[in-house]
């Protein structure tokens, strides 16, 4: 999978549900905002948006 300059990405998977969550986050608070849960329905497109705040400003 690569990531685009903003961070985003497509992954084509099978139809279903599935759970997105990352590894060693605690350090960017994003344990506070995932696990997300998203459904693939078979044929279509899901987008799952996740905004982390890295606190660089």
């Amino acid at each position: 999978m690569n990531l685009a300059s903003d961070g985003s990405f497509d992954v084509a998977v099978p139809a279903g549900s599935y759970t997105v969550d990352l590894s060693d986050c605690v350090f960017l608070t994003c344990d506070q905002v995932l696990p997300k849960a998203i459904v693939v329905e078979a044929g279509e497109t899901a987008t799952l948006e996740i905004d982390i705040d890295t606190g660089i400003r």
